[in-house]
């Protein structure tokens, strides 16, 4: 069986939409011989990200896994000179002329393909004669586009990691999505050998915050919920994974407001199991546009005292007090008087912390690969 994947942001880009695809390719092919990856991405002479380089590293090893990466014509270097989290115009303009390169490509050497399977709507949305296309949802759009309809028109299986997703998806389409397979997320449950982690102050309590610096993550107001509590609590730390727009801002909020000692910011950080498990809580306050974050399941697993948000697929795994806290996005003082209460141990976390483990116990890449094979083969034979 060989899928192509045609994923332009894989070797620049380190957020869920990026590190979910090579983390899943990764694991199936090499338990998988019988199934061959042909994945397109972008060449731009320029930075690659972390995450990539060692996906790079781990895959030369295997014999079914090939990357083509395609050079950016001189026309659309523009586009590199934006963040990629600037908007999703920004990907979707990527993402239709990167498409057209690879279609070209396949054309022109003749590539012999049994399935596509993308994971955003404009990045392969081509027919191609005997070649089944399948969109793998991992998150859904705010409002409406007309030319939505039209793309998803292309795919002959939509895929969604939840029925939130979907549902999302459906909230926004004139045209429903009705034929559909969901594949949830798996998640990685090994500790890196070569751990990092942070260190501990005595006495403190430490939040750790994962994922892109960007507006909808809801992280600057995570640091203003954190900057009110270490008024009263001086030893709370929030610890803070990941880069992105918002790395310069919140680096000066610190600054101003004196918090060097109570906000830390790493950047990307790639074994970050270790710091899931050594922190006192999770927090992912994100406002809109998820389908699922990965990085909540892996923090129920590693962690098991998580505080996340509300319709952003959640509610399927999380059952408010009893193995996590929801709140509503941007209820700050909803967040505070939660951190609160767990500062002042006000909380039972021990019965939380294990049924968040077993909430998540069938969220495994064994699992994600059996179904992951089961709808390929449906799909083409």
């Amino acid at each position: 069986m060989k899928i192509l994947v045609s994923h332009p942001r894989i070797s620049y880009c380190t957020g869920g939409g990026e590190k979910y695809p090579m983390d899943s390719i990764y694991f199936i092919a090499k338990r998988n011989s019988e199934i061959e990856f042909i994945i397109f991405t972008t060449n731009q002479g320029s930075e690659v990200s972390e995450l990539y380089t060692e996906f790079k590293k781990n895959t030369k090893q295997l014999s079914n896994v090939k990357i083509i990466e395609l050079l950016i014509p001189e026309k659309f270097s523009y586009l590199y000179d934006m963040s990629p989290g600037k908007d999703r115009f920004r990907w979707d303009i990527e993402s239709f002329y990167f498409g057209n390169l690879v279609l070209n490509y396949i054309v022109k050497n003749k590539i012999k393909l049994d399935l596509v399977w993308s994971y955003y709507l404009p990045d392969f949305p081509f027919k191609l004669e005997g070649i089944k296309t399948v969109l793998n949802l991992l998150g859904y759009p705010k409002n409406k586009t007309e030319y939505r309809e039209a793309l998803m028109s292309q795919y002959d299986l939509i895929v969604p990691i939840n029925v939130n997703t979907l549902d999302k998806w459906n909230d926004v389409l004139d045209v429903k999505v009705n034929d559909y397979k969901i594949l949830r997320l798996g998640i990685n449950k090994e500790i890196e050998t070569q751990k990092e982690t942070f260190s501990k102050l005595p006495n403190s309590f430490n939040i750790l915050f994962a994922g892109r610096l960007l507006e909808r993550k809801g992280v600057l107001g995570l640091c203003e919920v954190v900057s009110r509590i270490s008024l009263d609590y001086q030893n709370v730390v929030l610890h803070i994974c990941g880069e992105g727009l918002l790395e310069e801002q919140i680096k000066m909020f610190i600054k101003t407001n004196r918090l060097d000692h109570n906000i830390i910011v790493y950047g990307f950080v790639k074994n970050i199991n270790t710091f899931y498990k050594d922190a006192d809580v999770c927090v992912f306050p994100s406002n809109t546009g998820e389908g699922q974050m990965s990085t909540v399941l892996e923090a129920m697993y590693f962690n098991g005292n998580v505080i996340t948000t509300t319709r952003n697929g959640n509610e399927e795994y999380i059952k408010n007090g009893e193995n996590g806290f929801l709140f509503d996005s941007k209820d700050w003082n909803k967040l505070e008087s939660i951190l609160r209460d767990q500062i002042n141990n006000r909380v039972n976390i021990t019965n939380i912390r294990h049924n968040a483990k077993a909430s998540v116990k069938n969220n495994t890449w064994e699992e994600y690969e059996s179904n992951f094979i089961s709808i390929c083969k449906t799909l083409i034979s």
